[in-house]
């Protein structure tokens, strides 16, 4: 046998292994090349949530205060009305003359399984195949799969199917993370809401935001730290353990930003 027979033959054992190599792992290698390459960039990706440990509540004097049907409590009372403003339907910025500003949003049930659908383009049965049963039944447990994928998902042993649903995840996840997160990421919950906490009080950026999920809604609230009154976890747990949802009738006011 001739030496260039011997390379050919050698050539295409090795193409003939690498083809079988891709075909039952190539899906896999590439997830694992690309969660760690995104982890080098952005190690806040390795983040998981944790169970919110400090649960103190402020007893400072402070406000009530209601936005597009939810009513919650704010543990200072030196609102900036002139600052303060409501956006559009579903977003408010809540300043105060310390300098701190609260951001407050409201949003429909599960719109983030509907962005996904695109307005019927993707059909429930098909989402579920994609994403699987759990992580579409809400927009939090939408989320909680989100958060909960690292790269320690990924291995050559992982099912094609599972390492393309937990890359969607990842992808995602890589998106959507807050710089503040990169201090933690806290799950918690109140009597009506469940949800996650990413960043701490006191850490840099020194903001930190909050998202709730319900059956009937969700809301998204940013606390940012700009002046010298510091936000302590304790602050932040007063606004979140006092939201709840409401009628305008039911408290005798309509007007965003109530009482003035």
């Amino acid at each position: 046998m001739s030496k260039w027979l011997r390379i050919l033959i050698g050539l295409g054992i090795a193409g003939i292994v690498c083809g079988a190599f891709l075909w039952f792992f190539g899906v896999q290698a590439f997830f694992i090349w690309e969660t760690r390459r995104a982890a080098r960039k952005e190690p806040a990706v390795w983040t998981t949530p944790v169970q919110l440990l400090d649960l103190s509540v402020s007893q400072a004097q402070g406000k009530k205060l209601f936005y597009f049907g939810y009513l919650f409590e704010v543990p200072w009372d030196d609102i900036d009305q002139e600052r303060t403003k409501v956006i559009g339907t579903d977003k408010a910025i809540i300043a105060f003359r310390s300098g701190n500003v609260i951001s407050f949003w409201s949003g429909p049930p599960n719109e983030l399984t509907s962005n996904l659908q695109g307005d019927g383009k993707i059909d429930q049965k098909s989402l579920r195949q994609l994403l699987g049963d759990e992580a579409v039944q809400s927009d939090y447990a939408f989320k909680k799969a989100i958060l909960n994928t690292t790269p320690a998902k990924f291995s050559l042993l992982t099912p094609r199917r599972l390492a393309i649903q937990q890359g969607m995840f990842f992808i995602m996840k890589a998106t959507m993370l807050l710089p503040s997160a990169e201090s933690g990421v806290f799950s918690l919950s109140t009597n009506e809401f469940k949800g996650f906490q990413y960043g701490r009080p006191q850490s840099p950026p020194k903001r930190l935001s909050v998202e709730l999920f319900k059956s009937d809604g969700h809301v998204d609230i940013l606390f940012g730290q700009n002046g010298s009154t510091t936000i302590s976890q304790a602050d932040v747990n007063r606004v979140v353990q006092s939201i709840h949802k409401v009628s305008a009738k039911e408290i005798g006011f309509d007007d965003p930003g109530w009482p003035k």
